[in-house]
């Protein structure tokens, strides 16, 4: 069972997608502070720490141009690795 929190990723990817800035805020928040100190113990240095995970967000927004809720299969959950966005 799809656990409430990713329903409200995929709600918010949807948002996003439908120029939702407030949606990108919010999923910004709710994964960068988990996102850096993984990223800073692999990169060593806060500010390339910071451009990684800018382009992680990039690599978000790009992919919402091809995103479509709701293909067979998909989980908000198994779209990181997919997007090559933490090793899987």
């Amino acid at each position: 069972m799809e656990s409430n929190r990713n329903r409200n990723d995929d709600y918010l990817l949807i948002a996003l997608k439908n120029g939702d800035q407030e949606a990108f805020h919010k999923l910004y928040e709710r994964y960068v502070y988990q996102l850096y100190p993984f990223v800073l113990k692999i990169c060593k240095s806060p500010e390339l720490s910071e451009d990684v995970i800018h382009d992680i967000f990039v690599k978000i927004l790009i992919f919402l141009t091809i995103f479509q809720a709701g293909w067979p299969g998909y989980r908000s959950s198994m779209a990181l690795p997919e997007w090559g966005l933490y090793p899987g």
